[in-house]
């Protein structure tokens, strides 16, 4: 997976390589699916990206938690001045 500044920034070396060298075929980088290097890029990524969906989902917790709580105090507040309870 290369992003479009990667792919960018390629096709300008390969450019300035074809400039220099007369040649038209441009190296390849590309090392397959066996890519070690590129398979450990992805799962950091995909590593950190799960840890902020996670700390989201967290705090989302925590501050439903927290308005449950809340309500649950209004509700008792609101029986104990009608005197029900």
């Amino acid at each position: 997976m290369i992003s479009d500044e990667e792919a960018k920034k390629m096709t300008e070396e390969w450019k300035d390589e074809i400039k220099v060298s007369g040649n038209v075929l441009p190296k390849n980088t590309d090392r397959g699916p066996n890519d070690l290097e590129e398979q450990i890029r992805i799962l950091e990524f995909r590593n950190t990206k799960l840890h902020q969906h996670n700390e989201k989902i967290e705090r989302e917790i925590l501050e439903l938690r927290n308005k449950i709580k809340k309500l649950e105090d209004d509700a008792v507040n609101q029986f104990r001045n009608k005197g029900d309870i």
